[in-house]
């Protein structure tokens, strides 16, 4: 019988007081949600899709709230848990919703820093899941830690630079040619916080791409070399079958002798 998610066995604290499960693709699954809730809100869309992206806010905030009680709940040693996991409890303040109404009464710029924060506390919550990237079928994952980073980018620096980024899918297109070293330069930040996002774009960007290359590529060597591992096998099956044969007539023509 599979046990539920909640049940201690799924859960485990390490020394360091750092708590373990099994079920990092769920999170990371649920942080990539937190993209298009943010790209609604940012494009200015109107109903009925404000009430989606609030609803994809509150879904992904009651995921990461519920992690972080499982967390403490099994951790044997919760003080270490809390100083080991201190970023998992600035997500989970960091994106509550109701900030959302609360910065929004104080201005556009507290909105735009809010939804900022919310975006970086969720990749670095998700950059933190480095379990996923040493499996060995990780492709997956790095895919969609790569399309994180060029959401969260993308819209950061929209939100730093709205001048020449007045959209956030225009900041998408921008970090879209930026991961990909294409570079055409027709658009650019000029702020300084916008030209620090295009730098941390340009290291971090770049070795996630060249990550998901190098899985691209092992993938397909490790299915050859199980190709080539099966065909021996195959043939060194044949080989015996043959030899039983070959003994099996040697054993008659000795009985008939």
């Amino acid at each position: 019988m599979k046990l539920p998610f909640w049940a201690a066995e799924h859960w485990c604290q390490e020394e360091s007081g750092k708590v373990r499960h099994s079920f990092e693709a769920v999170v990371l699954l649920f942080a990539v949600l937190m993209l298009p809730a943010v790209l609604i809100q940012d494009s200015g869309l109107h109903s009925p899709w404000g009430a989606v992206a609030d609803g994809l806010n509150a879904v992904v905030w009651l995921a990461f709230a519920l992690e972080l009680a499982l967390t403490l709940r099994h951790a044997q040693d919760r003080r270490a848990a809390l100083r080991s996991h201190w970023h998992d409890v600035l997500v989970f303040v960091v994106i509550f919703p109701p900030w959302a109404a609360l910065f929004s009464a104080l201005g556009a710029g507290w909105l735009r820093g809010w939804r900022l924060a919310r975006l970086w506390a969720i990749a670095g919550r998700v950059f933190r899941a480095e379990r996923l990237l040493t499996q060995r079928r990780n492709l997956p994952y790095i895919a969609a830690l790569t399309l994180l980073l060029v959401t969260v980018t993308g819209i950061a620096v929209h939100e730093t630079d709205p001048s020449r980024f007045p959209n956030p899918w225009r900041g998408l297109w921008f970090a879209i040619v930026t991961v990909t070293t294409v570079g055409y330069g027709d658009t650019f930040p000029t702020s300084a916080v916008g030209r620090v996002v295009a730098a941390f774009l340009m290291v971090v960007g770049i070795g996630f791409l060249g990550l998901a290359t190098a899985a691209i590529a092992g993938h397909f060597v490790s299915q050859d070399a199980d190709d080539k591992h099966r065909e021996s096998t195959d043939k060194q099956e044949e080989i015996l079958v043959e030899l039983r044969r070959v003994h099996e007539r040697l054993d008659r023509l000795e009985a008939q002798g």
